[in-house]
């Protein structure tokens, strides 16, 4: 049996659904210790995910260098059907999983987005499970960044390891007094623990308000997220045996076309979704 065809078997469709149920556990112990775009799992993680793998499939195909692999593969796979999804100009209809969208938007569309031609007549398989491990509460921690931040950089990362972490002192001289140096002025030793000093607390304060930032821009992102199109839908399909499927079609289209009205959505009471969907 060749190569590819082990690898095919190995990440079959049941195969790769045990893979991501897996890592959902795994995500699940951390308690939101980890940052959405920037998913991770470190060596242990791995090591305890590639034996469960084994176990719950009984394939011996598998390494560690194989699943991290697939595993970028699918964060690849995810990204580029999400920013699919959440194109409202492509029309993607959930409910048949293709898209409505004339061949000339489509074709357009794919020449920017060339990966996205294979979703054209079928969704993404596991999608709601990999939204859950990449964009959930999941992996969203006091350490990790919001995706919608850059990276953070040197100095930022520096300031984040060493808060709450001691400055080593290079001399005795305790707090509020100071060295002589014999002369009357201040010992160099001196001068460099002050130094120090200036920077904890400007490190400390850096890391308190990255920290206040960070969540007003979580609270930004729960917001969107309350408003994205599949939150929009769910809570459609629960009026629609009220409205009927003429009313539910003609709202459905709506959410789908207009952000503004999905903010205005899924504001109102269930009561007046009735209301507002029986006047389109």
């Amino acid at each position: 049996m060749d190569r590819k065809k082990l690898d095919i078997d190995d990440w079959s469709f049941v195969n790769t659904q045990i893979f991501i149920q897996i890592m959902l556990e795994e995500a699940r112990k951390e308690q939101g210790s980890n940052s959405r775009k920037k998913r991770v799992f470190n060596d242990l993680q791995w090591r305890s995910i590639y034996n469960e793998l084994l176990v719950r499939t009984g394939r011996t195909g598998y390494t560690p260098t194989k699943i991290h692999q697939k595993f970028v593969r699918l964060k690849q796979e995810y990204r580029i059907f999400d920013d699919l999804v959440k194109n409202t100009g492509c029309g993607w209809d959930i409910a048949s999983q293709t898209v409505t969208a004339s061949e000339t938007v489509w074709q357009t569309y794919v020449q920017a987005h060339p990966g996205a031609a294979k979703y054209r007549q079928k969704g993404l398989d596991h999608y709601d499970q990999l939204q859950e491990l990449l964009e959930s509460s999941l992996a969203n921690g006091a350490l990790g960044q919001p995706s919608s931040l850059k990276p953070p950089t040197s100095e930022e990362e520096v300031a984040m390891y060493e808060v709450g972490k001691p400055i080593k002192r290079e001399d005795s001289v305790s707090m509020g007094k100071r060295k002589s140096d014999g002369s009357g002025g201040t010992s160099s030793k001196s001068m460099r623990f002050e130094k120090k000093e200036a920077a904890y607390e400007k490190t400390a304060f850096a890391n308190q308000m990255r920290g206040e930032y960070y969540g007003l821009l979580a609270d930004s992102r729960r917001a969107q997220e309350a408003c994205s199109i599949p939150n929009c839908l769910a809570l459609l399909e629960e009026i629609k045996p009220i409205i009927g499927t003429q009313q539910y079609l003609k709202a459905y289209n709506k959410l789908l076309s207009e952000e503004s009205q999905r903010r205005g959505f899924v504001s109102i009471k269930p009561e007046t979704r009735v209301d507002w969907a029986n006047d389109l």
